[in-house]
């Protein structure tokens, strides 16, 4: 992370809080074609060419996921984090403690109030071609400071928020968890307006940014109850608001973690300097059974916090964060994943994995001039569009950061370990790309949707002393604990395949007035409760009330939006139909398993419990259902009440 930007990055923070209450009209105008021209860019078309707007500045704003197990910062220009708390919670807040004042923002704390973090930043990068040329839109590039997604002006783009909770300001019956945070951002501009010092044109690909045109509504999901408190859910659907047609597009998501305790120096040994990454293909499970995980994640090294440690203290990061992917368009997508290191001083520091057959078809379609040695003679970080492209869709899954020395001598398929190795294997300042596509096109006004799961998992480390076996990758990597980090995004994948596939209310039957009854006008009608197997769907009901067995319109009344399973209802005389329609938060219904009939005489006999004009030894299993069974209340007061002392209980058996 030793990037020497303090200046860029502080123009950056005096950007982002400063511009939201900007007034200032911007013309924005893309530059000639002429003045874009360069040996690299005119293989492909240039930006879009869409006529200068007046535009207000973009009104970024940071807020955090404060209602889980995990403290998370999220934005609304793609940006994941809030770079060790650099950004600060912006003014607002369903859940913000402090609402009239920017607060420190946690970027991914765990465990809440322990000032450890798992995340520095983070974010969504999209790659296309366009008229068979490779492009790329990204939330933060990494090391450039380069962000090129961005919200409305004003209110237009603020962040909103959704709470299942009844007491939340917030409170939504829309919401889908405790705490629902909602961003919608764009890739419009060429000239990336939240890029603080942006240079006028690429160094790699000599020209301005090329917008892909594309609108991102972002909406992140937490809870707290037990099990389903330690992730945080994003569901992207990106929408193509421009004019090109988009082909062969892939999702990328890309993590810089910086494990540590905030106490200590973010660049330092404990901060960002030991880092190791990896991808949890299988696991197997404690019985023998093979688990599919698909989980990259990223650890301290040795889960210490603090120089000398020998033993666990509040300072150390034993906890694992990762990144599943939950749900994409077409399953049969292909995955890729890729690590690397930035460093400022180049070859063999700034390094990464790659396969022989890659960097072979690198070498031969690489535009920028430098053979096989990746943009600017390293093998890490990739500068420019056609290599984070090609980075993205490479169906590279690297081996673990752990084997970095070990890993390419047994395999040769991949290129000889770097010669400092051991330096880097031991943890460094990493970060990785998980990437998946192709999605075939996005057309004009078509969109596609999405889904992640930002994942804790506790008790990574276990040992405090595993780090003494670093000279053997493999026994340390044996005495690491993924089990927490893998049932957690099982739950993330299975809380969010509720959310996704919406369950209609379980059926229910109705219970009381009975069939073919007698009761009085004041009709006290009860049924079953409806269980819904989706995960915090809340049930609601209608009470459909008819003189037509066919429930004509005409002649049904009904009583909407009921919160509990029972409902007095005031009928003139008569014969009625009745039935009951449960449905949930999304909309699913249900209708109750019966239909029944029953009088409105406003005549019972003591003792007709059961209302059906009779006394007899059914109405005796009724009143003992009533009051030792929790079964149905009698007929009308009057049938229950035979001794006429007011009330019904066991003198009147």
């Amino acid at each position: 992370m030793l990037r020497l930007c303090v200046f860029i990055l502080a123009i950056c923070i005096v950007v982002l809080s400063y511009s939201a209450s900007l007034a200032l009209a911007l013309e924005s105008t893309p530059a000639s074609a002429g003045a874009q021209e360069s040996a690299a860019a005119q293989t492909g078309p240039q930006p879009i060419q869409t006529p200068g707007v007046p535009t207000l500045l973009p009104n970024p704003q940071q807020r955090v996921h404060r209602a889980s197990g995990v403290r998370m910062c999220v934005t609304n220009w793609g940006f994941l984090g809030s770079q060790t708390r650099e950004l600060r919670e912006s003014l607002g807040g369903c859940f913000n403690p402090n609402p009239n004042d920017e607060i420190d923002a946690p970027s991914f704390e765990y465990p809440p109030g322990s000032d450890i973090e798992y995340l520095f930043q983070g974010g969504l990068w999209i790659g296309a071609l366009v008229d068979d040329y490779p492009y790329t839109t990204v939330a933060c590039d990494g090391w450039l400071w380069i962000y090129e997604m961005w919200p409305e002006s004003g209110q237009e783009g603020a962040i909103w928020e959704r709470s299942i909770r009844p007491d939340a300001p917030c409170h939504s019956l829309e919401a889908i968890s405790e705490q629902d945070v909602i961003a919608v951002y764009t890739d419009t501009s060429a000239d990336i307006p939240l890029s603080p010092g942006k240079p006028e044109y690429d160094d790699w690909d000599g020209r301005k940014h090329f917008p892909l045109d594309v609108m991102v509504t972002q909406k992140s999901y937490s809870w707290d109850a037990d099990g389903i408190d330690k992730f945080i859910i994003a569901e992207y659907t990106i929408e193509n608001i421009g004019s090109y047609l988009l082909s062969q597009v892939f999702i990328g998501f890309y993590v810089d973690a910086d494990i540590g305790h905030i106490d200590e120096n973010p660049y330092g040994a404990y901060g960002a300097q030991d880092d190791i990454t990896g991808f949890l293909g299988n696991y197997g499970s404690p019985p023998g059974e093979t688990i599919e995980a698909n989980i990259a994640w990223m650890a301290d090294n040795d889960g210490h916090g603090r120089p000398g440690e020998v033993v666990w203290t509040e300072y150390s990061p034993r906890s694992v964060i990762g990144v599943k992917v939950l749900r994409t368009p077409n399953p049969d997508l292909q995955m890729s994943f890729n690590w690397w290191i930035s460093n400022m001083g180049g070859y063999p520091y700034d390094w990464g994995p790659w396969l022989t057959a890659n960097q072979t078809v690198w070498a031969a379609m690489n535009p920028y001039g430098t053979g096989n040695l990746f943009p600017n003679g390293v093998l890490g970080t990739p500068g420019g569009d056609v290599s984070k492209y090609f980075i993205m869709s490479n169906q590279e899954f690297d081996y673990d950061q752990l084997f970095a020395c070990t890993w390419p001598s047994q395999h040769p398929e991949w290129l000889v370990a770097n010669p400092i190795c051991a330096n880097l294997a031991d943890g460094y300042d990493t970060r990785f790309l998980l990437s998946f596509g192709p999605f075939d096109q996005i057309g004009p006004g078509d969109s596609l949707t999405f889904a992640v799961a930002y994942v804790i998992g506790q008790d990574f480390h276990v040992d405090p002393l595993n780090w003494q076996h670093s000279t053997t990758p493999q026994q340390v990597y044996a005495n690491l604990n993924f089990s927490h980090l893998v049932y957690n995004a099982l739950m993330a994948e299975s809380v969010y395949n509720d959310i996704y596939f919406n369950y209609p209310p379980d059926p229910f039957s109705l219970l009381f007035p009975p069939n073919k009854s007698f009761t009085p006008r004041a009709v006290p009608f009860d049924w079953e409760t409806a269980a819904d197997s989706n995960l915090y769907d809340q049930v609601r009901y209608s009470l459909h009330v008819s003189r037509s067995r066919f429930f004509h319109p005409d002649s049904t009344v009904v009583d909407d939006d009921l919160p509990a399973s029972e409902h007095i209802k005031m009928l003139d005389y008569g014969k009625y139909y009745w039935r009951v329609k449960a449905k949930d938060t999304r909309g699913a219904e249900t209708w109750s398993s019966q239909t029944r009939y029953f009088m409105v005489t406003g005549l019972h006999a003591s003792g007709d419990f059961n209302g059906d004009g009779t006394i007899d030894v059914g109405d005796l299993i009724y009143a003992i259902n009533y009051l030792y069974g929790s079964g149905p209340r009698p007929s009308s007061p009057q049938a229950g009440d035979v001794n006429c002392d007011g009330v019904t209980d066991v003198g009147d058996i």
